[in-house]
């Protein structure tokens, strides 16, 4: 849904849960892709969106993926106090992914949180999105689902659903997506 808060519009992700059956086809990145091409034209400032889990405890794993795709929000208290040394400046789940073994820290000790994308054209959370559109074109993955088909054929699949699972192709275009950020220091404040 979308609502206003002061003169920002926002719209809200309850959730996005695809059925096992087409998980690590890209539907889930092509749906939140398409949602942030979509909103931005719209004039929406940021998409808000629960990012569930946490590591070892339960199947979700959007504390961890969303991040990966470019949502963000502040670290939690008490996942501020356990952070080592080197990560002790991480103020956000994107400073920490910024920081060298930051993304597989925040797997093994991250949490569920409320997360934001801002669909500002030059934010942190575009840089990520555009960063693995392009490495998925470079490597010649499979093109994002396209048009009503891939939506109706997830609609028609039957129970067991699950958080949004990216291939391993998909997880190998995000490595080299933010190993790039990395390397040039493009989601650094």
């Amino acid at each position: 849904f979308i609502e206003k808060h002061g003169d920002k519009t926002v719209m809200k992700n309850n959730s996005l849960i695809l059925d096992r059956k087409v998980q690590g086809q890209g539907l889930g990145t092509k749906i939140l892709a398409d949602q942030v091409k979509q909103a931005a034209k719209m004039g929406v400032s940021r998409i808000d969106a629960t990012a569930a889990g946490q590591p070892g405890k339960d199947h979700l794993n959007g504390y961890y993926t969303w991040p990966r795709l470019g949502y963000d929000a502040p670290l939690p208290s008490k996942v501020k106090e356990k952070l080592p040394e080197q990560y002790k400046q991480a103020g956000t789940v994107l400073d920490l992914y910024s920081l060298p073994g930051g993304t597989e820290w925040w797997k093994e000790n991250g949490e569920g949180l409320e997360v934001s994308f801002d669909l500002t054209s030059d934010s942190r959370s575009m840089k990520v999105m555009d960063a693995y559109i392009e490495e998925r074109k470079k490597r010649s993955l499979k093109p994002l689902p396209q048009g009503k088909e891939s939506f109706q054929e997830a609609k028609r699949l039957p129970s067991r659903w699950t958080e949004l699972e990216l291939s391993a192709e998909e997880e190998a275009a995000l490595d080299a997506a933010w190993k790039r950020l990395h390397a040039e220091g493009a989601l650094k404040r």
